[in-house]
């Protein structure tokens, strides 16, 4: 449950934030945005290592911790900024815009999406390998996969800087494209 209302908040979060603000105050936000999910993700994975003791049923109430995200969504960002483009500086017409297929963006996307997958695939053997192997318990492996977003964290904060680091490593198409985002 909780990875559905990530899917659903994350594209409106990038959305609002590339839309409102300039480049440069952008990635610094889409930075500080990522480290604030990698912690509350590290401080969930830490919860859930301590209610575990418990009973294991009542490691299943992190995922009320959801509501707090979603209900900031919906009560606190302006519906003024639903149709903002920074670009024009002020709203435009959906309808009148032209949406282009950028099929780099797209093999990009397919490229992290596999990455995802197999880091996925990492978090899920952990915890068995470390039960199974007789090396720790059930809390164990939840405490270190809470380890893992520690350098998720990290590059978040500094993803401005690593962003500015990288502008001239990108693709020539991506640089001369002003609606990278």
């Amino acid at each position: 449950m909780v990875g559905v209302g990530i899917a659903l908040l994350t594209p409106l979060s990038v959305s609002y934030i590339t839309d409102i603000y300039d480049e440069t105050r952008a990635n610094e936000l889409l930075g500080y945005r990522n480290s604030f999910i990698n912690i509350g993700s590290t401080f969930s994975l830490f919860l859930v290592g301590y209610l575990i003791k418990i009973v294991w049923h009542t490691a299943y109430w992190v995922f009320t911790l959801a509501a707090i995200p979603f209900l900031m969504t919906l009560f606190w960002i302006p519906k003024r900024f639903d149709n903002y483009s920074v670009m024009v500086g002020e709203n435009v017409d959906q309808q009148k815009i032209k949406q282009t297929t950028n099929w780099q963006i797209i093999g990009y996307a397919i490229l992290f999406g596999i990455m995802q997958i197999s880091y996925m695939g990492i978090n899920l053997k952990i915890p068995s390998y470390i039960v199974e192997n007789h090396i720790g318990d059930s809390s164990t492996g939840s405490f270190i996969l809470s380890l893992f977003p520690i350098a998720a964290i990290i590059s978040g904060l500094l993803y401005k800087y690593i962003y500015h680091a990288g502008k001239k490593i990108r693709p020539r198409s991506v640089r001369q494209s002003r609606d990278w985002r």
